[in-house]
């Protein structure tokens, strides 16, 4: 008995302090040590107090064994990984265009280059039949050569200012140049910019009348007297257009064009 009591004392003592019992456990221990019955039941013998040494012995090794891992390592490990797809199909990531502009910037004048060249058609284009005649939806061999060109400058000009309208606060300044020659379009360009100043302009070329683009970056116009097609640079037209600016290509394989338009 005295053996099986020191092995229950220095368990006790060995594995568990008093001090990390829950607190209703001690407010218990102490309840029950200042209770005067507990001296009439430890008169009654050394067996019952050997007995409840080992109660609490047993009692003080349940109450501070934890059945749930407290560490924050250990929670992780039992619970599985997310899979990574679904993660960014929650929380996908913020993607900023690096093309827009950080100033909220205006368009101050639109230049409209219309290279069509009315009844004739460029060399290099065979046109099946039918085929699409409609230039901003008329056909432009319906009236005669010289109307047709001022009415399709006419109806493109006004579908820009109906698409500018609630945007723009004063009216846009639009300069058409039909079937022009290099001087015109630089007189053009140098004339919008010069009007804009540090604004944005617009640059439309309809290139339907007019071989297709080269690979040197160049798109064509006209001579004085409109018998042959002369080449213009792109470098050029952005040389004199300046910046902030805008190119519409309305022409056929506009994108060889976009080396020489994106280039610093």
């Amino acid at each position: 008995v005295n053996t099986s009591s020191h092995h229950a004392t220095s368990n006790s003592k060995t594995y568990f302090d008093s001090k990390r019992l829950p607190f209703y456990l001690n407010a218990k221990r102490e309840k029950e040590d200042n209770n005067p019955l507990n001296s009439f039941h430890s008169s009654q013998g050394s067996s019952n107090g050997e007995a409840d040494a080992a109660a609490g012995s047993v009692l003080q090794r349940v109450s501070s064994f934890n059945l749930f891992p407290t560490n924050q390592a250990s929670r992780s490990q039992v619970v599985e990984e997310e899979d990574p797809r679904k993660t960014l199909e929650k929380h996908p990531p913020k993607i900023l265009p690096t093309w827009r502009l950080k100033d909220r910037m205006k368009t101050v004048g639109v230049g409209l280059v219309m290279a069509l060249n009315v009844g004739t058609d460029p060399p290099d284009i065979t046109k099946p039949h039918p085929c699409a005649k409609l230039q901003c939806w008329m056909d432009p061999c319906s009236i005669s050569r010289a109307k047709a060109k001022e009415k399709i400058g006419e109806r493109l000009e006004a579908q820009y200012a109906k698409w500018q309208q609630q945007r723009a606060a004063k009216p846009l300044k639009y300069r058409r140049a039909l079937d022009p020659t290099v001087e015109d379009v630089r007189a053009l360009c140098l004339g919008l910019r010069r009007q804009a100043r540090n604004e944005r302009i617009l640059l439309h070329y309809n290139g339907h009348g007019v071989p297709r683009p080269t690979a040197n970056g160049e798109i064509w116009v006209f001579d004085r007297n409109h018998t042959q097609y002369i080449p213009l640079s792109i470098t050029d037209l952005r040389q004199w257009m300046g910046k902030p600016s805008i190119v519409v290509l309305d022409c056929s394989s506009a994108g060889i064009l976009m080396p020489f338009l994106t280039a610093p």
